[in-house]
C-alpha cells in the first residue's frame, strides 16, 4: 500500500528521520503552488467552493513534472 517506506530500530529512528528532512529540505522549494494556493484560498470559501477550488488546482497540476515526482515513492 505505500504506508512505510522505511523500518529503522528506535535507537537510530532521529538519524534516520533527519536524513530525510535534509533529502525534502533540499528538494525545489516552489514545488505544488496550485496545492498552497488551494489552501491559503479554501479557508475563506464554502466547503463545497474549496472543494471545487481544490479539484481545479489538482488538476493543473497533474500534467506537471513535480506531480509526477510527488507520486514517486521515497
Amino acid at each position: 500500500m505505500g504506508l512505510v517506506n522505511e523500518v529503522v530500530e528506535l535507537a537510530d529512528l532521529m538519524e534516520a528521520t533527519l536524513a530525510n528532512v535534509r533529502r525534502i529540505a533540499g528538494k525545489r522549494a516552489n514545488f505544488n503552488p496550485p496545492g498552497k494556493q488551494a489552501i491559503r484560498r479554501g479557508t475563506d470559501m464554502s466547503i463545497s467552493d474549496g472543494l471545487a477550488f481544490e479539484i481545479e488546482a489538482y488538476n493543473r497540476m497533474v500534467p506537471t513534472s513535480d506531480r509526477r515526482e510527488g507520486g514517486q515513492r521515497v
